[in-house]
């Protein structure tokens, strides 16, 4: 019988989805329907003949028109919905502190990384080559990496009007095959990216009310009326609120304008108090202190574009929603400083795949692509290709909706898991499950022993990075890891200049963003 082509997004979410469901053992995993958490990973696609019948198999199980010219595999893989609290967190490095599904998926990834690099160094199979003669690596051609979530990610990407209709969930029906879309990301040209020109300065207007910030100027247009508000270099938000109301939705174009970009994004100007088509899709994360806050209004209840922090019980968490640490990658890359050592560039997700869940194109791009773009235009260690943005029909069954709609009463309330699964592709210890930052199962006399850090703490993947630079002749390493005053995390981190550099640059667009203080990274 013909196999039917899969569409691209569908084959990403599908290779995670059935990854976790047949290869991860039951630890770590939800109460079955009562439980749900969020599942994160990376998706490796390597062009290159496939060598084993069982990826053939694999392909073909998936409902794949198979192709041998790219092979994918899942590399990295994460679950979980917690954070901790400011109070909790460890100067020791030896504590996860930000266990959400996509920043675990992320650091597993580093692992991965970490060990293909290594295996470069000692000659073997890998997928990094050597550069040059300083030390330096870099990707094989036409190796690329696509990012899976089944959930929106929070914070920004979150907020979107959504219709009262609770099966509502926007969706792609473009046909384009896996294929077709590998291909095209494995032949990318840089110089086909066209620059995008800054918009001139806006004056305010009295009439809309706004709050200032720190770097998106808004020009807002509605019907044939036209309210520029802006002042350079400063972050505009916008509040149609007194202006008048009709019953019905009314549309408002947002034209943002940052120093390297102008984008066009759409939303809805929504009346609470009315019964309406659409109500607005809220978010527990909050704007970060200095930046602006939530009107918290029937008819504007969140600011959108702007940086949040991430919701928790007892002490406030200081973690940076996932929303804006996904942008944040896709500027500066997914490797962090340490990896950038090693690297030419870096690296980069060709895609970002959101599961079956309420998904709003619009504000999914606005989160992750609109805010940054242009921002890396003039830097050279920096990420400069297109990322694109799917929605996947494929459903994880331990998704918070899909708990909701098959939920037993008698088993208690829906809650989400309090565990977190940690997944590598590497060959020592691919699995951890970890609780409140820690390996599961450790009592609380244990928590300072090295057997209660999980393999993605900063500690460990720190000792994962000296043992990297341990394999380079000294004469061979880096420059920037030359200079033998290096001792602890913070310092070699601080070392890596071209990273930090753009991560400088970063900071002027997103001025609030809150660090972790130095005193969280001084362990050696």
């Amino acid at each position: 019988m013909e196999k039917k082509d899969i569409r691209f997004e569908d084959m990403i979410a599908r290779l995670c989805v059935n990854h976790y469901e047949e290869r991860l053992p039951k630890r770590g995993k939800p109460q079955v329907n009562r439980e749900w958490t969020i599942l994160a990973g990376v998706v490796q696609a390597q062009r290159r003949p496939v060598s084993s019948v069982a990826k053939a198999s694999q392909a073909r199980s998936l409902g794949l028109k198979f192709d041998e010219k790219f092979e994918y595999e899942v590399v990295a893989l994460g679950t979980g919905s917690k954070c901790l609290g400011l109070d909790k967190l460890s100067t020791n490095g030896d504590v996860i502190h930000d266990s959400h599904a996509e920043v675990i998926a992320r650091r597993a990834f580093l692992r991965y990384l970490y060990d293909q690099l290594k295996k470069s160094i000692l000659q073997e199979e890998s997928i990094f080559i050597n550069a040059d003669a300083r030390g330096e690596f870099q990707l094989k051609p036409h190796v690329t990496f696509h990012f899976f979530t089944s959930q929106t990610p929070c914070g920004d990407a979150s907020i979107f009007p959504e219709t009262t209709d609770d099966n509502h969930m926007q969706t792609s029906t473009d046909p384009v095959t896996v294929v077709d879309k590998v291909e095209s990301f494995c032949q990318k040209d840089v110089s086909q990216v066209e620059p995008i020109d800054v918009g001139s300065t806006i004056e305010s207007e009295k009439e809309i009310v706004v709050s200032v910030g720190s770097t998106l100027p808004v020009r807002i247009s509605k019907g044939n009326q036209d309210k520029n508000i802006a002042e350079e270099n400063l972050d505009i938000n916008v509040r149609t609120d007194s202006c008048k109301r009709k019953r019905e939705a009314s549309p408002v174009c947002y034209e943002v304008q940052t120093k390297n970009a102008k984008l066009n994004l759409e939303d809805h100007a929504i009346d609470g108090s009315q019964d309406q088509k659409y109500k607005d899709h809220r978010t527990g994360a909050k704007c970060v202190p200095g930046n602006i806050q939530d009107p918290l209004n029937p008819s504007g209840y969140h600011t959108v574009g702007v940086l949040r922090l991430k919701p928790g019980r007892g002490n406030r968490s200081v973690s940076i929603c996932c929303s804006d640490k996904i942008a944040k990658w896709n500027v500066l890359g997914c490797q962090g400083a340490l990896l950038s050592h090693f690297l030419t560039e870096p690296i980069a997700f060709e895609s970002i795949v959101i599961g079956k869940c309420s998904f709003s194109e619009s504000a999914t791009k606005r989160a992750l692509l609109d805010r940054i773009h242009g921002v890396y235009s003039n830097l050279s260690y920096a990420v400069h290709h297109n990322i694109s943005v799917f929605h996947s029909n494929v459903e994880f069954h331990h998704s918070k909706e899909y708990i909701k709609q098959h939920h037993i009463k008698s088993l208690g309330k829906i809650a989400p898991c309090g565990a977190a699964i940690i997944w590598s592709a590497v060959p020592n210890s691919p699995l951890d499950v970890s609780v409140k930052g820690v390996k599961q199962g450790v009592t609380s006399k244990d928590l300072k022993q090295c057997n209660a850090r999980c393999d993605i703490c900063k500690s460990k993947l720190f000792e994962t990075f000296k043992e990297v630079v341990n394999l380079i002749p000294e004469d061979s390493l880096p420059c920037s890891l030359k200079n033998t005053e290096l001792k602890t995390y913070w310092d070699y981190k601080q070392a890596c200049g071209k990273y930090q550099e753009s991560w400088r640059h970063l900071l002027q667009h997103f001025s609030t963003w809150i660090r972790t203080p130095v005193e969280y990274s001084q362990f050696s």
